[in-house]
């Protein structure tokens, strides 16, 4: 990405979401991060679920690398039941094995098995899928 997108302009661009409550509604995460970017639904184990999402990039002249944060909210009758945040800002870095991944099979390894490789994940939903 080397050139600046206009983005609307939000107030979480600095921050990083936190662990939510289960209690934690759709109104209270729009009154906290601003209007989304984008919105939507999407169908997980069953359930449609409504999705918001929010963006931002820093663009500086004469730089190929564009550091950028995302963000994606997952509502079920309106109370949050999961969330995911990417980020390829310095700041926001973690130490994620990478040569562990091959050792993940599909139908084979157990949840718990991951969190053993992995530890405790970081954005917990309720309706991941697999």
């Amino acid at each position: 990405m080397c050139s600046l997108v206009a983005l609307p302009a939000v107030s979480w661009c600095d921050r990083k979401p936190t662990r939510c409550s289960s209690a934690t509604t759709y109104d209270q995460v729009l009154q906290r991060y601003g209007d989304p970017r984008r919105t939507g639904t999407q169908v997980r184990n069953g359930e449609t679920l409504k999705t918001v999402s929010y963006a931002y990039a820093v663009g500086t002249p004469f730089v190929d690398d564009v550091p950028a944060r995302a963000s994606g909210f997952y509502f079920l009758n309106g109370v949050l039941v999961g969330y995911e945040y990417l980020s390829s800002f310095r700041e926001d870095k973690t130490d994620f094995d990478e040569t562990k991944v091959q050792q993940i099979k599909k139908g084979e390894t157990t949840r718990w098995r991951v969190i053993e490789l992995f530890g405790q994940p970081g954005v917990p939903t309720d309706y991941a899928e697999g």
